[in-house]
């Protein structure tokens, strides 16, 4: 069984109660899914799942607590998170998106901005090459990767090379699981091999 801090189950029930009252579906991350379902007992972090648009709308709602704010992280991230009682959610955002946006549209100027922004480490040649690029916000992943008809699903992560790819997220395929006590959902698909945007 996995420890789960107790302050990061209040902050889980605090997250969980918003969410309902603004009737936003969401799920644990993959990553974090795979985590909870392995023998491994040591867990590296806790993120969720929720759609690029409705974490916009929460960020407008609550700016004290949906945040994206690279100043105050010690490492580079792609993602946003919770704040609450000094602790911090990470959040994958999920994004529609296509082959035509994924393959077509994404220069190689773009794709280094992306490396340079998340986490990971950097090479020379990508310190060079990004220099003067600008940090990468939530709504500037959605103006890269959204599509108006997605045919398929970008879960984001905290580095361009974690970037997972789906071909459905649906919320009627929603199952719950257990964790230390805490019910939360977790989208069927998650089940499946992880496929990573950099294989494409």
């Amino acid at each position: 069984m996995k420890c789960m801090n107790d302050n990061l189950a209040i902050i889980i029930k605090q997250l969980k109660v918003i969410l309902i009252e603004n009737k936003i579906n969401w799920s644990i991350s993959p990553f974090t899914y795979k985590q909870i379902t392995s023998k491994n007992t040591h867990f590296r972090h806790f993120s969720i799942c929720l759609y690029w648009e409705n974490f916009m709308r929460l960020s407008r709602q609550y700016p004290d607590k949906f945040k994206y704010e690279m100043q105050a992280l010690k490492e580079r991230t792609l993602m946003p998170f919770f704040y609450f009682n000094k602790t911090k959610i990470f959040i994958n955002l999920i994004i529609g998106t296509s082959q035509v946006n994924i393959v077509d549209k994404i220069s190689s100027k773009t794709w280094n901005r992306l490396l340079n922004w998340g986490s990971g480490k950097r090479s020379f040649w990508l310190k060079l090459k990004a220099l003067r690029s600008q940090c990468v916000l939530p709504r500037d992943l959605a103006t890269i990767f959204a599509s108006s008809k997605p045919t398929e699903y970008i879960v984001c992560d905290s580095s361009v090379n974690t970037f997972t790819i789906w071909p459905n997220l649906n919320w009627n395929n929603i199952k719950i699981v257990n964790y230390n006590g805490i019910e939360v959902p977790v989208f069927k698909e998650f089940d499946q091999p992880l496929k990573f945007l950099n294989s494409i």
